[in-house]
């Protein structure tokens, strides 16, 4: 593989692999504090509608307290009035000022009794047993939300007695709390987006008041979820979790010490997260511009850096089948430019000593042919001289052989 190919494969790795880290780093921390802000609302809501629930709690008390210290109420209590037509009416129109704020407003005798109910079923019916009567009787007292039988229905009662100046005990005004005050309270849905609620819970899991507009099926159900379970025990808490309905959720819960009652203000974790969707579509475009980007910007470095290379490697070719005057033109002030001139010295040198070898080569073969030239000429004067040498060996050995003849003839 070409090493141009090979960087620009390297670069867009790296490149993509830190854009891939950082988006999901922006993301987490970005995810993060949309949760910090969710549960800052949450709270924010939540602390609001206990405050709410506790001042609407205080007035339907004082309400009760005021029927107690209305003097023509007072007066009327104390006759025996019972069965009184008259003053059953005065009655009513006294207590019906306040219908609005409670579901039935009844009154007790001292022995428990219902003597007076704007609910007339429940007249004359034994309530002793209760404890808005044996609590009722000394003080002002509230029984939070439970179920009530009777009503079969979640319920809220205030009681309060009223005594003569002797502090005999004369009768019990009960108040039924309206709950639909209450939820109205929860249902009010400033800050909670689209699918956020607020709710209330008593301590045997009750539910008391709607999540929603359109959910009445769930007032006065018996309700399960982990985060329930944590509050009814005490405990304040944040986090995602599934409520009643098995939905992924983002809620706060916290117990309300004195109402014993559980108030939850949730969100669906896919609203609350909605925004991190979007953003998460953002990032993944703005990240693939970048890396599109980036190969650009890395096919002009690596050419850049590949290009210089291919020029060292054709001019080193060019030197190798000896062409010695190549010359690297790279100016560039890096290592390929460092490269290239320690190329063009090392060519300059090899080019003046391959100058040099030829004419010593030259020289050695000029001196060579002399020195041969020389030879050839001893060669050829002891050649004559050995042509002569035997010459004479041959006219010797005649001579010898004439003079031997000469003396035989003799």
């Amino acid at each position: 593989m070409k090493i141009k190919y090979k960087l620009n494969i390297v670069f867009t790795l790296i490149s993509v692999v830190v854009i891939i880290i950082s988006a999901l780093i922006f993301l987490n921390l970005s995810i993060g504090a949309i949760e910090e802000r969710t549960k800052a609302q949450l709270e924010s809501v939540a602390t609001i509608k206990e405050n709410q629930l506790r001042n609407l709690v205080k007035e339907r008390i004082k309400d009760i307290e005021f029927m107690r210290g209305d003097i023509l109420f007072y007066e009327l209590l104390k006759t025996n009035w019972t069965n009184n037509e008259y003053v059953e009416e005065i009655l009513k129109n006294k207590i019906n000022l306040f219908n609005n704020n409670f579901s039935e407003i009844f009154i007790l005798d001292p022995s428990g009794k219902i003597i007076f109910s704007t609910d007339q079923t429940q007249k004359w019916k034994i309530k002793n047993d209760k404890n808005y009567f044996t609590k009722g009787k000394n003080e002002t007292f509230v029984q939070d939300f439970y179920y009530s039988p009777s009503t079969q229905k979640p319920t809220m009662i205030i009681s309060t007695p009223v005594k003569d100046a002797n502090q005999n005990l004369i009768s019990i005004i009960v108040g039924r709390v309206n709950l639909e005050s209450i939820s109205d309270i929860m249902l009010e849905r400033s800050g909670l987006g689209e699918t956020g609620k607020t709710y209330l819970v008593n301590k045997i899991n009750i539910i008391f008041t709607k999540p929603l507009q359109n959910e009445e099926k769930f007032l006065g159900k018996t309700i399960y979820t982990p985060a329930i379970k944590e509050c009814i025990s005490g405990k304040n808490n944040y986090g995602k979790y599934k409520n009643y309905k098995n939905v992924s959720v983002l809620g706060i819960y916290k117990w309300i010490p004195g109402r014993d009652v559980c108030l939850l203000a949730e969100i669906d974790e896919t609203e609350a997260l909605a925004i991190t969707k979007k953003l998460g579509q953002t990032i993944t475009f703005i990240n693939l511009v970048i890396v599109f980007l980036l190969i650009i910007i890395n096919l002009f470095l690596t050419k850049k850096i590949t290009d210089p290379i291919k020029y060292l490697k054709n001019a080193a070719s060019k030197f190798g089948s000896g062409k010695l005057d190549t010359e690297i033109d790279i100016k560039s002030k890096d290592e390929i430019g460092e490269l290239a001139q320690t190329f063009n010295q090392m060519a300059k040198n090899l080019k003046e000593s391959n100058e040099k070898l030829e004419k010593y080569s030259k020289n050695l073969e000029n001196k060579i042919k002399e020195r041969t030239r020389e030879l050839n000429k001893k060669i050829e004067e002891l050649e004559n001289f050995n042509k002569l040498a035997v010459g004479r060996e041959i006219r010797m050995v005649e001579l010898k052989k004439e003079i031997e003849e000469l003396k035989n003839k003799k």
